[in-house]
């Protein structure tokens, strides 16, 4: 069977014939065909389970006037007084692009150059062989979650009748963005209400008795909505059965430097899958929350590629990234700049990289710390947990999984004016040396109350 692959630039770039997706190599990407993504989205899985709410309705914490609310539902960081924080490293940024103005020009189809190599180091490591052989194909995208739908238009044009499984629970967009393109999305195990961490067995013959070639969505660390990692060990066992049963890894890297203070220690699921394992699967990478350029949309797409000799990877990733952009350019032509621009002058300045690297040990710093107040203040209180709270620091990440029942999550909303997802997701940066004895006051009197 031939495939064809169209790009802006030439109406069709001939290859010649693979195999189909079922049939394809281990490392090998088909090229696309030239049938569209449906815009119908597929019927729910029977697996579907509602999805954690990414923040509250507009009319919760900012239109209430009470003075000792506490917004629980914000995933932006917030310092130790409750005030947005500018990272040093992106001040310097800017006041580098002030003194030395880049303009306001168009970038690129493929997104700023700068931007899209260091980008690239960071997740992948600046002595990465992948880098190095080219290897990876990389196009700059409307953040994290921009990434993901480039991700999933791109898939379905080379898999069409692949299924997507997303973790159960994830974050609520992946299952909109996958559906809209056209597959059908189905979950895999990963939380274990009951012992609080991860359903690591279920998750394992999940991914094992999924349909060969399924693409698969995983996070690269600080798991939202649970704030479950897997263990190294995991993450080897996961890689075993995705290269056993010729899954594709679609990583979502929202918060590599911001899990565990340490850019490289986060990395290590999309090295291991990506590079070691040597897996083709695509990484969707967002600097929104690690920089804190929520506003900017600063992020990239990354596909890996596997199998072939150095010199045909690197015309297939100019093909990728060919389509990857001929894709965009039907949404939105080219990538904002001006969070780019930041970027790329954090990571290529040695004395702004170590001070990122700084901020974002502050960032991860703070977080736990926070946690370590909410477990002592809950056992403090006396407040009753089947773990005695040891799940608070066993989590990671911007999010605290915390148990609580979505009528609690409601009483707290009314009665307490704390602001959380009915799914009992609490996003740690609203909680503070000010604010976390009286939020753990108000859990006490909701599990003695609901």
């Amino acid at each position: 069977m031939g495939h064809q692959i169209t790009s802006p630039s030439q109406s069709c770039l001939r290859h010649r014939p693979c195999l189909g997706p079922r049939s394809t190599p281990p490392g090998m990407w088909p090229l696309p065909t030239r049938r569209r993504p449906s815009p119908t989205p597929s019927s729910p899985s029977p697996r579907r389970t509602t999805p954690t709410p990414v923040s509250l309705p507009s009319r919760g914490p900012h239109s209430r006037p009470a003075p000792d609310k506490i917004n629980l539902g914000q995933g932006a960081y917030k310092d130790n007084t409750g005030k947005p924080w500018i990272l040093p490293a992106v001040a310097g940024a800017e006041a580098h692009l002030a003194r030395h103005p880049r303009g306001h020009e168009y970038l690129h189809r493929f997104g700023h150059p700068t931007f899209r190599r260091l980008a690239a180091e960071v997740a992948f490591g600046a002595g990465s062989q992948l880098l190095a052989e080219g290897r990876v194909a990389s196009v700059q995208a409307v953040s994290g979650s921009g990434a993901v739908h480039l991700a999933a238009a791109f898939l379905r044009l080379l898999y069409p009748d692949a299924a997507v499984y997303i973790p159960n629970p994830s974050w609520s967009n992946h299952r909109v963005m996958f559906e809209a393109i056209g597959f059908p999305v189905h979950e895999y195990a990963y939380y274990d209400a009951a012992r609080r961490g991860v359903a690591f067995d279920a998750l394992l013959h999940d991914l094992d008795t999924a349909p060969p070639g399924s693409i698969i969505v995983l996070h690269a660390c600080a798991h939202n909505p649970t704030g479950c990692d897997l263990t190294h060990a995991q993450w080897a066992a996961v890689g075993a059965v995705l290269k056993r049963r010729r899954h594709i890894p679609v990583i979502d890297s929202a918060y590599q430097g911001f899990a565990s203070g340490d850019l490289d220690a986060d990395a290590h699921a999309i090295r291991l899958l990506l590079d070691e394992l040597a897996l083709p699967g695509v990484l969707c990478q967002s600097f929104s929350k690690s920089m804190g350029l929520y506003g900017e949309r600063a992020g990239a797409i990354h596909v890996v590629v596997h199998g072939l000799p150095a010199p045909s990877a690197s015309e297939v990733v100019a093909r990728i990234e060919g389509q990857i952009a001929w894709i965009a350019r039907k949404e939105y032509t080219t990538p904002p700049r001006y969070g780019a621009e930041i970027v790329a002058a954090v990571l290529s300045d040695p004395a702004l990289y170590a001070q990122w690297r700084a901020d974002l040990a502050t960032m991860s710093g703070r977080i736990s710390a926070m946690r370590v107040a909410i477990q002592r203040h809950l056992r403090e209180l006396g407040v009753p947990a089947d773990d005695n709270w040891d799940h608070v620091t066993a989590q990671i990440g911007m999010f605290w999984f915390s148990g609580l029942s979505a009528p609690q999550a409601r009483w707290l909303r009314s009665e307490r004016h704390v602001y959380l997802a009915d799914s009992g997701r609490v996003s740690l940066t609203g909680v503070n040396e000010g604010n976390v004895r009286r939020l753990c006051e108000a859990i006490r009197d909701a599990v003695a109350t609901v």
